[in-house]
């Protein structure tokens, strides 16, 4: 049995296969070996060899009994109770660092390595004390930039494909805890960012540089004032731009799909009190 596995790891080994449909023939192939064992046990107490067959017996329960684990764990995406593979991992030494590196970066905020964008404001640097968030209005069309923005970000290789880069089980056990799962779940820099006036409007333009940028938004509020109030009394700069959220992973009936819900942004504005008009 053990030669049958290690034949077929060096099988797969020519593959780039994910480790999940991997792990999944992995589990076909032990299940079906495991009777093997209960062969050998029923044969031992054939010839009344009760300690061997006890001994076969009890190996082939507790292997059956991961075997179970492994199929609910790799074909269904849910969990047990009686699951006691974390109390097996925490005694043999716990998760690989690398997973724990990146649970943690989770948990901070922080944005995942697989995002090449560098989070440098293009608009020039700021003090911080000269910065405010900002509240964004985004109408239908500046969404529909806004998301061909994103798409292009992915073409070109500077974001991810999102959600994480998470596996199926575990998008699924985030959805179970009612932890929403988002394309883009940490707030990511624009490459290139300005600010235009329209008429009244403040619209925002954003793209991979000042040749494509489109029109992805409009300030609303600077602060605690209103557009308005702010160009009226203040010099304004876009400081920061992230956009976050889009297409959202839900459970539908126990499986995932996925549901169109808008991508949205985060920005900070720079200001500057303007000068009053000298007397003549």
């Amino acid at each position: 049995m053990l030669t049958i596995l290690d034949t077929l790891n060096h099988f797969l080994g020519y593959f780039n296969i994910n480790n999940k449909p991997r792990n999944q023939i992995y589990t076909v192939i032990a299940s079906l070996g495991n009777f093997y064992l209960l062969y050998l046990a029923l044969h031992a107490f054939r010839y009344q060899y009760y300690p061997r067959a006890i001994l076969y017996l009890l190996v082939f329960l507790i292997l059956l009994y991961f075997c179970i684990l492994n199929i609910i764990f790799y074909f269904t995406q849910k969990t047990v109770k009686f699951d006691i593979s974390p109390k097996i991992e925490k005694l043999l030494g716990g998760p690989p660092k690398e997973a724990v590196a990146q649970q943690q970066a989770q948990q901070q905020g922080q944005q995942t390595p697989a995002t090449k964008i560098q989070n440098v404001p293009t608009a020039g640097l700021f003090n911080e004390n000269s910065l405010v968030p900002a509240t964004i209005n985004i109408s239908s069309q500046e969404q529909d930039n806004l998301r061909s923005v994103v798409q292009e970000l992915e073409h070109q290789a500077l974001l991810d494909h999102g959600f994480d880069q998470l596996s199926d089980l575990e998008i699924s056990q985030k959805l179970q805890k009612n932890q929403p799962v988002t394309k883009i779940t940490h707030p990511t820099a624009l490459p290139f960012f300005n600010l235009q006036i329209q008429d009244q409007d403040v619209i925002i333009l954003a793209g991979l540089n000042a040749l494509t940028a489109k029109p992805v938004g409009h300030l609303a509020h600077v602060g605690l004032s209103n557009i308005d109030e702010a160009m009226a009394n203040y010099k304004l700069a876009l400081a920061d731009l992230k956009v976050f959220g889009g297409p959202q992973k839900v459970l539908d009936q126990g499986a995932i799909s996925e549901v169109p819900t808008p991508y949205k942004l985060q920005a900070k504005v720079a200001f500057q009190q303007k000068q009053a008009p000298k007397a003549p």
